[in-house]
């Protein structure tokens, strides 16, 4: 029993716990950076459509 005990402490741990991402310690890279990225990426690609 103390297993499950300890895998469910794991799991309460992981699911409260923020994942940060950084490139080399200059900005931290969330969700709100990759919808900046796919939102330049899409802007763009109406940009060169609009020109072809």
């Amino acid at each position: 029993m103390r297993t499950k005990e300890e895998i469910l402490i794991l799991s309460e741990y992981l699911t409260k716990r923020e994942t940060n991402f950084s490139c080399a310690g200059l900005f931290s890279i969330d969700y709100s950076m990759i919808y900046m990225a796919l939102g330049l990426v899409i802007s763009n690609m109406v940009v060169v459509l609009q020109f072809k």
